[in-house]
């Protein structure tokens, strides 16, 4: 989520993450980074 926050990644590439990493608490907290942080990316 850190390249997410710093512009580094796109949005579409986090959510690829998230998808990669299924229903865990990680990719739960990805995911609402994602939608918290919608400016980005």
């Amino acid at each position: 989520e850190l390249g997410y926050r710093n512009g580094w990644i796109t949005k579409e590439k986090l959510m690829k993450i998230v998808v990669s990493l299924g229903n865990t608490p990680y990719g739960n907290y990805v995911k609402m980074i994602a939608e918290q942080y919608s400016g980005n990316g």
